[in-house]
């Protein structure tokens, strides 16, 4: 199993990924903020960051950003409802490991989504 960290600043969402990636057999880890996520990426290192594009405190392509910057290899699975076309998602997925789930989204396209991010990870080392 795979630990995956969820920022999201909607408990609703949280909650949603939560138990589907739970129930894939995924150790999850929620965050309301982007401060939280960079505060707990200095003590450990998820498989895989899901991230809320329009955070209110750090948005998307800057956390995306930031991780490569700060040499976090983790893969990050932005969610917007924006598409792949929006000039800031588009510049976000130029990053490597950066993928996009655009709501509204299903259960499936949300296990799809972690399946194709977590296999690159292992092609990619």
């Amino acid at each position: 199993p795979s630990s995956i960290w969820v920022v999201d600043d909607d408990a609703v969402v949280r909650e949603m990924c939560r138990r589907v990636l739970a129930a894939e057999g995924h150790t999850v880890e929620e965050y309301a903020c982007g401060a939280d996520l960079k505060k707990r990426l200095g003590e450990a290192k998820p498989d895989l960051v899901i991230y809320d594009y329009s955070m209110p405190d750090v948005d998307g392509l800057e956390m995306a950003s930031w991780m490569r910057d700060s040499g976090y290899r983790s893969p990050v699975i932005l969610i917007s409802g924006f598409t792949a076309e929006h000039p800031s998602i588009k510049r976000a997925l130029t990053l490597r490991k950066t993928f996009l789930l655009q709501k509204p989204f299903s259960f499936r396209d949300m296990a799809d989504i972690v399946t194709i991010a977590m296999g690159e990870t292992l092609v990619d080392g």
